[in-house]
């Protein structure tokens, strides 16, 4: 009976002791993770080194396309007591200040800028990595909300699939863009009697993932919907006489496909990132190559570029073939800015109950400009954040999508005193209807489970809004 009774508690305390170290695992788990800690899926959690992802994300010399500007350097490294020699192609960082390595001294003028082309082989060790004062020495990118990408490919298939849904739920009548050249919309007047409003596609996620998917197929792919059930019209940023009638995607020709998608693809970009701050061409060529852009498929011309690698292992030279899009034809001016336009208005409370009193109608341009009297009721000053835009190739195409994030933020900070002009539209019918194929989940509830999504921020950047501090100018990034 003794023993009966000892082994009952030992039984017990054994338990005891499971719930115990259950519990601790548990409470470890749920400790707040320092910023190496990285979120996957709802509630699995791994400590990894970002730089194991995306390398290290700084500021390179590129030419106007956007492809890197690279460095033959000579390397030379003792590998199983044999020495193995080769050539590999490096790029060339921009220095915050001039620097010592252990090679000698790089000049850079004061501000920063890129080195002298003899001076490159100083920032690299034999091995071919930059020295630990070249990197502490480098202006790095934040690629801020633009790194939802990480969510993985498949959530983005998903946010397309979102899409397309919006679009065919019988309540659309016409696809248009609206003043930062968003995918736009207009409801039926149906809709519009059940208060379902006009509205942008203004998920971050989901520009996304239409630009990846227009970069990929253009609009023959998944998209085409827009074009054979919506006829979907535009002009081309660029056009030097916006008299002329908007032209139906179906009847533009190759060239001009090509042009309205990266007009698309840029306003992408600028809802897809920070509603502040201002966008660089860096931060779009690593988020094209982040998304595996350009890939098998593209529906822009592409450029091969072989580049010298180091195997680290062996230390032996390889070559790997790296992929660019290639926005040669690519021009861009503000005309879309110079006949977009807004009405600015404030409070008259001169009346009971108030209503709102129109000020003037600007456009766009000459508001970005500082050109509009009644700027002093803006709730911010807003600026271009370059003031001659670039005209071709990916330069253009980072200068457009950096006027569409300040045109996003001038409506959306101040969306209550400022209104956007629409075109008159059809709002007699639908012209398109999509039901998605059901998915089976088994029992696993609703949003729970491997449709949880990396936690970011995906906020519609045109649902709310962020308000500049009266007079305080531009913000920074967040």
């Amino acid at each position: 009976m003794k023993n009966l009774k000892r082994m009952k508690s030992m039984l017990l305390l054994s338990l005891a002791i499971c719930f115990l170290f259950a519990g601790c695992q548990q409470s470890f788990l749920d400790e707040p993770q320092d910023e190496t800690g990285l979120v996957l899926k709802k509630g699995k959690k791994i400590t990894v080194d970002p730089s194991d992802l995306y390398g290290d994300l700084w500021v390179i010399q590129r030419n106007l396309k956007g492809i890197p500007q690279l460095y033959p350097l000579e390397y030379s490294v003792e590998y199983q007591d044999v020495v193995k020699e080769g050539i590999i192609d490096v790029t060339i960082p921009f220095l915050t200040a001039s620097i010592t390595t252990p090679e000698g001294d790089v000049i850079v003028p004061e501000g920063g800028g890129f080195p002298e082309w003899d001076d490159v082989p100083l920032l690299y060790d034999s091995e071919g990595e930059v020295y630990e004062v070249v990197g502490e020495n480098v202006q790095e990118i934040e690629m801020g909300r633009l790194n939802l990408i990480r969510s993985g490919p498949e959530v983005l298939d998903r946010r397309l699939e979102e899409v397309i849904k919006n679009f065919g739920d019988g309540t659309v009548s016409e696809v248009i863009r609206d003043y930062c050249g968003r995918l736009f919309m207009v409801r039926t007047d149906a809709a519009l009697a059940q208060e379902i409003e006009d509205k942008p596609i203004d998920s971050p996620l989901e520009n996304l993932a239409i630009y990846k998917e227009l970069l990929t197929n253009g609009f023959q792919g998944r998209l085409s919907f827009l074009v054979d059930n919506f006829k979907m019209k535009g002009r081309l940023d660029n056009i030097s006489d916006w008299s002329q009638s908007e032209k139906g995607v179906e009847f533009m020709t190759l060239e001009e496909k090509q042009l309205f998608v990266a007009n698309v693809c840029a306003a992408c970009v600028g809802a897809g990132s920070d509603k502040t701050g201002f966008l660089t061409i860096d931060e779009i060529c690593y988020l094209n190559e982040f998304m595996g852009i350009p890939g098998d498929e593209c529906f822009y011309p592409v450029i091969t570029k072989t580049v010298r690698t180091l195997n680290k292992t062996n230390k032996n030279q390889e070559t790997v073939v790296k992929k660019y899009i290639d926005l040669s034809a690519f021009m861009y001016t503000r005309q879309k800015f110079w006949k977009t336009f807004v009405t600015i208005r404030t409070i008259d409370d001169s009346t009971d109950p108030w209503t709102y009193k129109d000020l003037g109608t600007y456009t766009i341009h000459k508001i970005l400009k500082g050109n509009a009297a009644e700027l002093d009721v803006l709730l911010g000053t807003y600026r271009y954040t370059i003031d001659v835009p670039y005209k071709k190739k990916m330069v253009g195409f980072t200068n457009q999508a950096d006027d569409y994030v300040q045109a996003l933020e001038l409506i959306h900070g101040n969306e209550e005193f400022m209104v956007w002009q629409m075109p008159n539209v059809d709002r007699s019918s639908s012209p398109f209807s999509y039901t998605a194929e059901e998915e089976s989940h088994g029992n696993r509830p609703e949003g729970k489970g491997d449709d949880e999504e990396l936690s970011t921020d995906d906020s519609g950047s045109g649902s709310t809004g962020s308000i500049g501090s009266r007079g305080g100018g531009r913000r920074g990034r967040r």
